[in-house]
């Protein structure tokens, strides 16, 4: 709402006020999921990637700043599970044994289970649910196909392999 009287000062602070606190909203998810990023040091820093490449992935699909938002919370938590996971199976260096990795495949679960009691919005669980979810099926913890995910899983997975990359 832009006018020169009492309601548009008003409508101004209020944008700047919601602005501020978006800011900090994703300022404090950020540093709540480094925290939990610096337990392994093989993926320090990677769901702050995930959050930052979800949303270049989806700005060039031309999704909506709702829709980005959704990404990018959902790139920082989509691997909030892991805090879950004991450190000997988490942080195990070398091959993990059958058990220790059906106990990896937990994490998403888990991560549900963390922010269940959350108002969160509907993109943003399917990407902390399904970030594991193949194409074919043949992914964790569901083995949902191709077609039974949103746009927002499979984002965030190509996210997550980009984060991965050396070269990055």
């Amino acid at each position: 709402m832009r006018s020169g009287d009492e309601i548009g000062a008003l409508a101004a602070a209020f944008d700047t006020m919601t602005a501020r606190l978006q800011r900090q909203h994703l300022g404090t998810l950020e540093a709540l999921v480094s925290a939990i990023d610096a337990r392994d040091p093989y993926t320090r820093g990677h769901s702050v990637r995930v959050g930052h490449l979800s949303v270049d992935l989806g700005e060039a699909l031309g999704l909506s700043a709702a829709q980005l938002q959704h990404l990018q919370i959902g790139g920082y938590l989509h691997d909030i599970g892991k805090i879950g996971i004991r450190d000997a199976v988490l942080l195990k260096p070398g091959k993990l044994t059958d058990e220790e990795f059906d106990l990896i495949r937990q994490h998403p679960t888990i991560g549900l289970d963390i922010l269940r009691t959350l108002d969160l919005p509907p993109a943003v669980i399917a990407v902390v649910g399904g970030h594991h979810e193949k194409l074919n099926g043949a992914g964790y913890p569901l083995g949902l196909s191709a077609e039974e995910l949103t746009i927002f899983p499979r984002m965030r997975y190509g996210s997550c392999a980009v984060a991965h990359s050396p070269i990055r």
